[in-house]
């Protein structure tokens, strides 16, 4: 099964068949818009032809990706970005995305909780591309905790 597939399919939490990163995020008001907004970042990304897997592509990725996700690191000015914790350059996170490490593997939603889990390619993994999907998708006020299974 294809990572685009386990997107949609895999949403019982399913455990990733090899080294994996579990990530809790909790305390999540709407938990099901949250992951929908993940689903729909990772769609975008997902979505994109294989030329496209560039770090120099990152304008053509915005076709791809939902417009909201991209202001939410275009509006801020490096000053900002650099003063705001968690706060993702645009052309970083995009760089970032392609040399990831990692694949989605399944994702959970709970009463007020959602999981996600990272079936990993190599190391260094990088994760921070997706814990800052998490800042952009969720309202304020969550917690997250990442386990790594190496």
């Amino acid at each position: 099964m294809t990572e685009q597939q386990r997107l949609v399919a895999y949403i019982q939490g399913e455990a990733a068949p090899s080294s994996a990163v579990f990530i809790e995020i909790q305390h999540v008001s709407d938990p099901a818009a949250c992951l929908a907004k993940l689903v729909t970042i990772m769609q975008g990304v997902l979505s994109l032809p294989d030329e496209l897997w560039d770090e120099d592509a990152a304008v053509q990725w915005e076709l791809y990706l939902p417009t909201w996700f991209v202001t939410s690191m275009k509006q801020f000015s490096l000053t900002q970005i650099m003063a705001t914790p968690g706060q993702w350059e645009y052309e970083s996170w995009v760089a970032t995305m392609c040399a990831r490490q990692w694949e989605w593997w399944s994702s959970a939603v709970g009463p007020a909780s959602l999981s996600i889990t990272l079936d990993l390619l190599g190391l260094p993994y990088n994760g921070g591309p997706i814990f800052y999907a998490v800042k952009a998708s969720c309202p304020m006020g969550y917690t997250v905790q990442a386990t790594e299974n190496f």
